[in-house]
Formats: structure tokens, sequence, C-alpha cells
């Protein structure tokens, strides 16, 4: 024996009453057995309860209470709603204006074309939001706090608003592109997972769960902030780019593993305390800086200055970490770019503080003004214990006018294509220049 169960819709032009027979085709009150649409052409109001699978067409639904959709329900097609919508089955994500937000339960589904939904989202812990090749999600509101999980699976997500990844939650990013107007927060013990993906973080990146780069080339737009307990790890053969400023706090690691690239557009600051791990390349092109205010920064892989980058080192002292910046590269460092000396001392007439080493420094280099060759190629007597590991440099020269208290620029020490490689500090190898100076 077979239940015939058509589809319902209702037929009424104007609202009425759910449980009103005539309302609906077939004259058939309708009950869980059944498939319901709702094709409204304009505004209707509804009362009661029911299960059910709305197909709007247009229009919009102004419920006193919030409109639930069961978990065999399925929200799609075009309409507006004027109260909270919660979704324990499946929203597909057509033109669904909602003026409150939308709390997911279930499943929220993106479209083929052109752009969708326009509210805020409150993804629940058993929620999935799943958008696949050629889909895309717009969310619009003050924030979208995950709770559950994001499949962004080569489709395109929009967001007009803060996020927040939950602790424990996922948003998987699979060549796909996302990008928000506001921030974007990764909280301690979530996970946010790329691939071959671009993002875009208007307000900038904080992380203090895990960023891992799964495979392929990632871009980052915006300034990121790895915390305390982050971990941004590059795992895979690949080039991940980061275009804008970086900051690595202390107790945070960004890890290069050996067959994976990370280039710096932006200044990175990596303060006291920050891992730099992995045996892979990083690339400075933006700027970099070491400590905090003077401070230690060190890098267990490759690392390489670029031509238009800015060394940034403070010196104010002869102590290790506390007077002066110090940095270590245990793999191979290629030097590019320019020096930027800023002093801490604050004291007009103190010992011109000339350089900054890299890698085994004991102490900065000093060299008094009015004791300075002339030529700027040769150091002043006494001195050469200090220089021993220097003597293949081209002296740094600054003009008087840019020395004293504060920040002044100092010419490259490594000038055109030289490239000073440092051999692994526990060995105490003298650098090797790799092309002569003239």
């Amino acid at each position: 024996m077979f239940l015939f169960t058509p589809t319902l819709h209702w037929r009424s032009g104007t609202g009425g009453s759910w449980d009103t027979a005539a309302h609906w085709t077939l004259g058939v009150n309708p009950s869980d057995l059944y498939d319901v649409a709702i094709d409204a052409a304009n505004s209707l109001r509804i009362t009661g309860a029911g299960l059910v699978t709305l197909q709007m067409a247009g229009g919009a639904i102004d419920a006193a209470d919030p409109l639930v959709i069961g978990p065999r329900g399925v929200l799609t097609g075009t309409v507006s709603y004027s109260r909270l919508v919660i979704n324990q089955g499946t929203v597909q994500a057509d033109r669904l204006v909602m003026s409150e937000s939308l709390s997911n339960a279930g499943l929220l589904r993106g479209v083929d074309v052109g752009p969708r939904t326009g509210a805020g989202l409150l993804n629940q812990a058993s929620g999935r939001v799943l958008m696949q090749l050629g889909e895309t999600l717009q969310l619009r509101g003050a924030s979208q706090p995950n709770l559950g999980v994001f499949e962004i699976n080569q489709g395109r997500l929009e967001l007009a608003g803060t996020l927040l990844n939950g602790s424990g939650c996922v948003i998987d990013l699979n060549r796909a592109t996302a990008l928000t107007d506001r921030a974007w927060t990764t909280a301690t013990g979530a996970r946010l997972l790329l691939g071959d993906t671009r993002l875009t973080v208007s307000k900038g990146l904080t992380n203090a769960g895990q960023v891992l780069v799964m495979s392929g080339d990632s871009d980052l737009f915006g300034a990121v902030v790895n915390q305390k307990g982050g971990q941004v790890i590059l795992s895979v053969q690949g080039t991940t780019s980061f275009y804008d400023a970086a900051e690595l706090q202390a107790g945070s690691e960004l890890r290069t593993s050996a067959s994976a690239t990370a280039v710096f557009f932006g200044a990175l600051a990596q303060r006291t305390g920050a891992l730099l791990t992995g045996t892979g390349h990083k690339y400075f092109e933006g700027g970099f800086s070491a400590g905090n205010s003077p401070g230690l920064g060190e890098d267990t892989g490759n690392v390489a200055f670029g031509l238009g980058n800015v060394y940034l080192a403070e010196i104010g002292g002869t102590m290790l970490g506390s007077g002066y910046d110090h940095y270590r590269v245990a793999g191979t460092l290629t030097l590019g770019g320019s020096l930027q000396l800023v002093s801490l001392l604050h004291r007009p007439g103190r010992p011109e503080l000339r350089s900054v080493r890299l890698g085994h420094a004991a102490r900065p280099v000093q060299q008094h003004r009015q004791q300075r060759p002339a030529t700027g190629r040769r150091h002043h007597a006494g001195r050469e214990p200090a220089l021993h590991r220097w003597r293949h440099w081209r002296e740094c020269r600054a003009r008087a006018g840019q020395l004293g208290a504060g920040c002044w620029a100092v010419p490259v020490c490594w000038p055109g294509a030289a490239a000073l490689h440092a051999e692994n500090s526990a060995q105490h190898r003298q650098p090797q220049l790799q092309q002569g100076l003239p």
C-alpha cells in the first residue's frame, strides 16, 4: 500500500491560518508527511505552526515569533524575513533578506550565481556552512560568530561584520576566496585551514589558535597578529604571502616547514619570545624588526632580506637582548635592502653606533665620530676585536645630521647582490661572503 502525499501549495493570495485546509491545494491541512511550498508573490502573514519546506518566489514573511526550519525543512528562494530565523534543517541561500539574524544549527548552503544572504549569522556547534565550486554566500551583520564548521571548497565567502572562530571550531578554505570588511579572530583551540586560498581581512586577523596552510599558494591581505599560544604553520610545498604588517607576539610561533616558503611584503615584528621555527625559507620585503625595544629574535630556517626591505634595529647599550637588538639565523641569511638604527640613548655626544651584528653579536660596534677615517673604510685603532667578523662588510656611513636621539637611516652594509651567509650559530663559524664587495 502506498500513501499519496503530494506537495501542498499555499493557494491563498492573502495570509491566514496554517491550520485552515482551504488555504492549501487539494483542501488538505498539511501534516509532517507532506512537503509544503509557499510560492508567495507578495507579503503574507501566516499564523500557526507546521513542518514545512519554504520555497519563496518573492514577498516577505512577517512573523510574531522566530521562524523555525525543522530538521527536515528546507528554506530557499527570494524573500525577506522580519524576525529571527532558526535553522535546524537546510537553508539554500538564494536572495534571503533577514531583518534580524540566522541561527544555524543545520546546513547553510551557498548558491551558484549572484550575491546572496543578507543577515548576521550565528553558526551553532552543530551548524555547517558549505560552499562548493562556483557558489557564493554573503553574510551581513555586526558580527558572525562561528561555533561550528565552515567548509568553503572552491567557493566565495563575503562577510560584512566581524567574525569570531570559536574554540574547537574550524573554518576550512580550500581553493577559495574569503573577504570581510571588519576583523577576523581565531580563538584559542580554533583552527583556520588554508589551501591555495585568497583571504582578505580589512581590519586584521588575530590568531590565538592555529592557522594551518595545508597546500598550494595562499595570499593573506590585512594585518596579522599572532598572539601568545597562536601558531601559524606552513606545512607543505607552496608559498604563503603576507601583504600587510604582521606581528608575532611572545609565546607565539610561525613554523615554515622544509618545502614551504613565507613572503612578507609588509613589515614583520618578531617580539622577544616569539618562535620562528622550521627549516623553510622566509623572504622579508617590507621591513623586519626583532625584540621588544630592544630584544632577541631567532630563526631556525633560511632568511632573505629583499632589496626593498628595511631592517630596524634598536641600540642603547652593550647587553645582548636588553641593550641592543640581537637576531640569530641558524640557516642561510641573505642580506639586501637598508638598515635603520634607532638610538635608545637620547643623549647627544654619545659614541656613534655604527652597525648591529646579525647572528653572532656580543656587543654593538662603536666608533667615535671625531676619530672616523675620512675614507670610511678603516676603523679606529683598538676596535679590531669588535670588528673582526665584519671585515668583509662595507662600513655603514651615516651623515652627521642623522645621528643623535631618535631614529636615523644608515646606508646598507650589503650593497647590490652581495649576500652574507651565516652558518649555524652553535658552530661559531665566521660569516662567509657569497659575492665580493668593491
